[in-house]
């Protein structure tokens, strides 16, 4: 059915051609109205394909034909202009049974009853309790399984929920069943993508082919990458690491990575590990191999690195929104890390922290301006001081909270305005906290 449509009707559309120019307004109707006849047959064979599907489920085994024809007409029949009313329909066709809800809850609620604790009855209310469960998973979250044990078809399924990730954003409209579809596609990735199931792998510039070098610069999403040499620098083996999770259904193709700087201080600021980020030419480069301030690197590597800087990490699959990997890469990363250089003592994140410098220093003005104002109020100076709702008042931290203990310690205060006046200008707006032993970045308080 889905090859003789491929044939008929988009075969057709696209052999269209316009004729001499007076034609050309009715080449235009007649290739809408073709167009409208495409979209209508395709929503014919989807609809016929999910009846069959939903008859095969009930049955109890999806043959692998199902799937291979579901497959098919996503990847071949529909345009990309046709993906919202595809997930609709399979919101509407396969989506959550309310007469079977409904059904199933009775059942429930009648095998509670009739429940008086005996082996027999409570048996029967399990299975009351397993039938309620299932009659509330959405019919389409049973084919996502025989769609990934076809070869292909987890990499499938990972493109396909982006795609619908992008159709929710676009149509508010229709959110709610898509976010459901989305949400359970998603706990099946999930699992499929478990830790467990990954592999950690070193990235470096003299072992990895050229196809992986170029998706580790494409794929940089934190510090724009300014060209080769920007990533040869940034994957120098004297003291740089790149950490990445691979799966054995998507080879070759990183999920996360994670860019690592070794060195014997902490850093303070991204310019001591990338000098001339936030330049114009929107990347790291233009720092030899051994720029990393106070690194290990520095000294040629003479002197074995004691901090691990993690400064850097991006997601690369759009489809694996909302799937915990980055949390798991890092362990990982650190676990690495400190089996390959016992003397590493030290992780630190440098982490971005939208608009913190500007948070910061309202913070510590504020603060100054309270300490100022005791001062004078202590030498009988009444004159002298500032109103109580002062500089921070603007951001959330206003005045009223001078009797709440402080927001930092004299030493980390003093730390911090140091981290934060190194940082360039444009920090106003991506600033970055130092997480490490004794500092803790903080978003700023709502």
């Amino acid at each position: 059915m889905l090859d003789s449509y491929e044939g008929g009707g988009a075969a057709a559309l696209a052999s269209q051609q316009p004729g001499s120019s007076h034609q050309a307004g009715e080449h235009q109707a007649g290739v809408e109205g073709q167009q409208s006849d495409r979209q209508e047959q395709a929503r014919q064979h989807l609809r016929e394909l999910l009846r069959v599907f939903g008859t095969q489920v009930n049955g109890g085994v999806v043959p692998e034909l199902v799937s291979l024809r579901f497959v098919h007409f996503y990847c071949k029949v529909l345009l990309p202009g046709d993906r919202p009313w595809f997930f609709r329909m399979v919101c509407s066709e396969l989506g959550l049974d309310v007469a079977a809800v409904e059904a199933a809850t009775r059942q429930w609620r009648a095998a509670l009853e009739k429940s008086s604790g005996s082996q027999l009855q409570a048996e029967a209310l399990h299975r009351s309790a397993e039938r309620l469960g299932a009659s509330t998973r959405p019919l389409y979250t049973q084919i996502l399984v025989p769609i990934a044990q076809l070869e292909g078809g987890i990499d499938f399924l990972v493109r396909m929920r982006a795609d619908l990730l992008e159709v929710t954003r676009a149509h508010p409209a229709f959110a709610g069943p898509l976010r459901a579809l989305s949400e359970h596609l998603r706990q099946a990735l999930a699992g499929w993508f478990s830790p467990g199931l990954l592999q950690l792998t070193t990235i470096g510039w003299g072992s990895a082919h050229g196809a992986l070098l170029e998706k580790v610069m494409q794929y940089e999403a934190v510090h724009p990458m300014s060209g080769w040499q920007d990533l040869k620098r940034r994957l120098s083996p004297t003291d740089r690491r790149v950490y990445a999770f691979m799966h054995a259904c998507l080879p070759g193709e990183p999920l996360v990575l994670l860019h690592t700087a070794l060195s014997s201080t902490p850093p303070t600021s991204m310019a001591q590990l990338l000098p001339g980020h936030g330049s114009s030419d929107g990347g790291g480069g233009g720092v030899s191999s051994e720029g990393t301030a106070g690194g290990a690197g520095s000294s040629g590597g003479s002197l074995p690195p004691t901090v691990a800087t993690f400064y850097s990490i991006s997601s690369t699959q759009p489809g694996l929104s909302g799937v915990d990997l980055g949390h798991f890469l890092i362990k990982r990363a650190a676990e690495a890390v400190q089996a390959e250089f016992p003397s590493v003592r030290t992780l630190v994140t440098l982490s971005p922290v939208p608009n913190f410098r500007a948070w910061l220093m309202a913070r510590l003005a504020y603060k100054a301006q309270q300490e100022a104002l005791l001062a004078a109020r202590a030498g009988g100076d009444s004159g002298g001081g500032v109103s109580g709702d002062g500089v921070g008042g603007g951001d959330g931290s206003g005045g009223g909270d001078s009797a709440a203990s402080p927001l930092l310690s004299e030493a980390d205060g003093a730390s911090l305005a140091a981290a934060a006046r190194a940082l360039p200008p444009h920090a106003q707006q991506d600033s970055y906290a130092l997480a490490g032993s004794r500092l803790v970045s903080s978003a700023p308080r709502k």
